[in-house]
């Protein structure tokens, strides 16, 4: 039953190393709020959040083809569960 914990471990690393690319341009300092909570024990909420930038207006996660969120698109499916940007 590793599988979970190894999968959710790999998206969190690929969205902090996308914040720590993209967020923080520039700046030498930020904040990341990672939460994770359990809605009924079997489906939980993943929440990463920043201070930085922010994305661009038109930025459209679901159309984007950068290798990050392919992977992060990937991962989530493997655990079955989707991922949702909050802009």
């Amino acid at each position: 039953m590793l599988r979970l914990p190894f999968l959710s471990a790999l998206f969190i690393t690929e969205a902090i190393s996308n914040i720590f690319r993209h967020a923080f341009t520039g700046r030498k300092k930020g904040i990341v709020n990672i939460s994770l909570q359990s809605n009924d024990g079997k489906h939980y909420t993943l929440l990463i959040k920043d201070n930085g930038e922010g994305l661009p207006v038109d930025f459209d996660p679901y159309a984007d083809t950068s290798m990050g969120l392919m992977l992060m698109t990937g991962l989530s499916r493997q655990v079955r569960e989707p991922y949702i940007f909050i802009l």
